[in-house]
């Protein structure tokens, strides 16, 4: 059976594409948020509800942006 090459890349790994893609985007919106974050400062509701070991107050305030 053939298979159609996608960008090159193998048929086993093409189902990993949408999930790379994926990873990319967030990674490139917490980088994003790091500089907006320096801009307008730290949301202090949101850091005093930061009660889990292992979520800081940067990821509630991430999720809530």
């Amino acid at each position: 059976m053939m298979y159609a090459l996608v960008l090159g890349i193998d048929h086993k790994w093409q189902n990993l594409i949408p999930l790379v893609i994926i990873n990319i985007l967030m990674l490139i919106s917490v980088v994003i948020f790091i500089f907006v974050r320096k801009k307008r400062g730290g949301d202090q509701e949101l850091a005093s509800r930061a009660s889990s070991k292992w979520l800081g107050p940067f990821f509630y305030e991430y999720w809530g942006w």
